[in-house]
């Protein structure tokens, strides 16, 4: 039903990163935005916040770049034998729960990897893929209250964008609250509001997320990681990353988790 090509999860591109094609892909992709971005489809321009996802046609014309700052994405290029199930191709449109589709995206690739029984990946695959279509299904029909208004989205937005560019930034709930000049408890409400999960819970699942990358990409020390994502201690770094991940980071490393 569904053949994943290939893909990438927290794909970073420094700034003045464009990607054009101008005769489109041969093959669907989909892109899950984090960052934001300048984009056009198909000859239609728009200025995409960040927290969105569209599935891009085969060989669809399609541009994008984000001028300022870093650009971040989830990709997957893949064939499916029924186009019927995509719910719409070529639309931006936002979507309620980033971490959750590079969670979804990140069980795909990795059922790519390292299920070695054919038939099971498939399977696996296709089930994953469908959960992953009714969430677009879901977020494309709920356009509007995903767009409705939240007081300081702008602000939490680009929080939330300098806290995925720079997880080892010191981010505090109460710093934070101090630079919107709110209080701590209206902050947290806010923010959960607008992004469906608590601001110390995002926290550490991008930098956990970010860990997974170094540590799948880099031979940078399990104490560099840490260190890298934002930690003071190693411990505090293995304790978060075990809850998440459900191994340590060095069996995630040698796949053994």
């Amino acid at each position: 039903m569904f053949k994943i090509i290939r893909g990438g999860c927290h794909t970073r591109h420094n700034q003045g990163f464009v990607m054009s094609r101008e005769n489109g892909f041969p093959k669907y992709v989909i892109l899950i935005v984090h960052s934001g971005g300048e984009f056009v489809i198909d000859g239609v321009s728009q200025n995409v916040p960040p927290h969105s996802a569209v599935i891009i046609a085969p060989n669809t014309p399609y541009r994008y770049q984000l001028t300022n700052g870093n650009y971040m994405d989830d990709w997957i290029h893949f064939e499916t034998d029924n186009p019927e199930l995509l719910p719409v191709c070529n639309r931006l449109f936002p979507i309620q729960n980033a971490d959750m589709y590079t969670s979804l995206v990140r069980r795909l690739l990795w059922e790519q990897s390292y299920t070695e029984d054919s038939g099971l990946c498939q399977e696996n695959t296709d089930a994953i893929f469908t959960v992953l279509l009714n969430h677009f299904k879901y977020d494309y029909s709920h356009q509007s209250e995903s767009a409705a208004h939240v007081p300081y989205e702008e602000e939490l937005r680009q929080l939330k964008l300098d806290m995925t560019s720079h997880v080892n930034g010191d981010y505090s709930i109460a710093s934070c609250a101090e630079k919107l000049h709110i209080s701590i408890s209206y902050f947290q409400a806010l923010y959960k509001r607008l992004f469906g999960i608590s601001f110390q819970r995002d926290l550490i699942n991008m930098r956990i997320d970010y860990a997974k990358t170094l540590l799948e990409t880099s031979d940078l020390s399990v104490t560099d990681i840490a260190e890298t994502c934002g930690y003071q201690t190693d411990v505090h770094f293995f304790r978060q990353f075990k809850e998440i991940a459900g191994t340590t980071p060095l069996r995630y490393r040698r796949k053994e988790g």
